[in-house]
């Protein structure tokens, strides 16, 4: 935590410490002269920026919310529509949480997992949940295990 201290000729409180000021989102300011004022326009001949407000006459750009959107090429074809189609995104798919195996190797390793030996049931979820190698909330809809993803 950042803290300013204010000096004073005398002593804010009665004991004799002095007053120390936490800087905080309540108290933060930017450098005198740091932020420019903008240009106010449609306000007069005056100002430099008065009637057509610097866009010129008429024309699309001249207009409120006009302008050509960004991938506007001028009239060619957009590069969206030339690169070809490929693939799909199954809507039906179900996210996976992915856990690797040199993961499960290390939590054992450091003693958190115990590896399953001879009749003893396999590892579940649950077990990966105690252990900390993930949270519950993450696993929706299972682990996906992995070699090296």
């Amino acid at each position: 935590i950042l803290a300013t201290r204010q000096f004073s000729a005398a002593p804010a409180s009665k004991d004799g410490r002095e007053v120390v000021t936490y800087l905080g989102l309540n108290n933060l300011s930017d450098n005198p002269g740091a932020v420019k004022r903008g240009r106010r326009v449609g306000r007069g001949i005056g100002s430099s920026k008065g009637k057509t407000c610097g866009r010129g006459h008429k024309g699309q750009k001249a207009r409120a919310g006009g302008g050509v959107s960004p991938l506007f090429e001028g009239g060619q074809t957009k590069f969206y529509k030339r690169i070809p189609k490929r693939g799909f995104k199954n809507n039906h798919a179900e996210a996976m949480v992915p856990l690797n195996v040199g993961t499960l190797q290390d939590y054992i390793d450091m003693g958190r997992l115990t590896p399953p030996s001879g009749d003893e049931d396999p590892l579940t979820m649950k077990d990966l949940v105690d252990a900390g190698v993930t949270k519950r909330s993450a696993v929706k809809y299972g682990i996906k295990l992995l070699g090296k993803g």
